[in-house]
């Protein structure tokens, strides 16, 4: 009896073993590479068009938004108008893109120039730009189309936290 479950065993580990092993993911195409080199250039466009409704469709449905300074968001065209509304300038080249299979992410600095404001209180021809430099990281996932899109957005200024007055 224990000749039988010994072979049995023997048996099963051989029929186990020449099963088709599951490739591990490979690395990204150039084509990947060069799609997500497109999609960033194609989110600047949209952001710098005011066009939230469309920039929201560059996020999963489940996209989130970890802004500097402010808990995650959900991409939704009304976090977007509040992190791009007003934008003038917008660069986000990426410096570096890698992932393996459907998984990707992009990582790359970014320079933003919102339009000129008021300066409160008002006055008459006073304005000041809001501008900010700093780096991202993008977590893109391949869609079943072919199409990359964004499930995070981490991004990080690099200007010092404003510092309070001491008091004396």
């Amino acid at each position: 009896m224990r000749g039988r479950y010994l072979a049995l065993l023997v048996i099963v580990s051989v029929a186990i073993s020449c099963q088709p092993q599951q490739q591990e993911p490979t690395s990204l195409s150039q084509e990947d590479v060069t799609a997500i080199r497109e999609f960033a250039a194609s989110y600047r466009d949209v952001a710098l068009a005011q066009d939230f409704e469309s920039l929201a469709t560059f996020y999963t449905t489940d996209g989130v938004r970890n802004s500097p300074n402010a808990p995650p968001s959900e991409a939704s065209p009304a976090s977007l108008r509040a992190g791009y509304g007003g934008v003038t300038r917008l660069e986000n080249e990426p410096e570096e893109i890698d992932g393996r299979g459907s998984l990707a992410y992009a990582r790359g600095r970014y320079s933003i120039i919102f339009v000129e404001r008021p300066i409160p209180p008002a006055s008459e021809g006073e304005t000041e730009s809001i501008s900010d430099t700093g780096h991202y990281v993008a977590i893109l996932g391949k869609q079943e189309d072919g199409r990359w899109l964004m499930s995070y957005l981490i991004f990080n200024s690099d200007q010092p936290m404003p510092q309070l007055e001491a008091e004396e």
